[in-house]
């Protein structure tokens, strides 16, 4: 065989939509989601990170600088392998206050079963699943309809309002000041 022959690849029609949530829907699922959880969301929303970046965060990387707090995630932690700078925000410097002293290594952890903290490996696990469940029963309760398509599928990858309207700003900002 001189050549391999060319494989047609199927279509994905079944992939499920990205839903942007509302400040309002981010309510109602931080109401719902455990607190480890609740602290990862909550820094994963105001600071862009992915969820293996959030997951595998140590205090190591954390750096003091000036009047704010950075974390320098490692390229064999980043999807594109380049060592990332997050800069901290007011809400995701707050979480990180909250969290410090529960791990010697790891800044996101919960509690075993046995009372132990140990490393949160995914956010995207029953604690999540059932929290989106309840945020979008507790949502129809409220509103008296049903709730917004796919809030009730909503995934730890769906950027948060919150986070695009950050994006957003900070993008007119260095436009303005013409910072690259």
């Amino acid at each position: 065989m001189e050549m391999a022959p060319k494989i047609k690849l199927f279509r994905i029609i079944d992939a499920r939509m990205p839903h942007s949530l509302s400040i309002e829907e981010e309510q109602f699922l931080f109401h719902q989601l455990p607190s480890h959880l609740l602290r990862m969301a909550l820094y994963k929303a105001n600071t862009g990170s992915r969820q293996e970046e959030v997951c595998g965060l140590e205090w190591e990387r954390k750096m003091p600088e000036r009047d704010t707090s950075v974390f320098v995630i490692p390229g064999e932690k980043v999807k594109n392998t380049e060592e990332r700078l997050v800069v901290l925000s007011r809400i995701a410097r707050s979480v990180i206050e909250e969290a410090r002293g529960m791990h010697p290594v790891y800044v996101f952890v919960r509690q075993s079963k046995h009372g132990l903290a140990v490393p949160v490996k995914k956010m995207n696990n029953t604690g999540w699943r059932s929290a989106r469940e309840r945020a979008a029963d507790a949502w129809e309760r409220a509103h008296g309809t049903v709730a917004p398509k796919g809030f009730r599928r909503v995934g730890v990858h769906d950027p948060s309002t919150r986070l695009v309207v950050a994006y957003e700003r900070r993008a007119c900002r260095l436009r303005i000041g013409k910072i690259s």
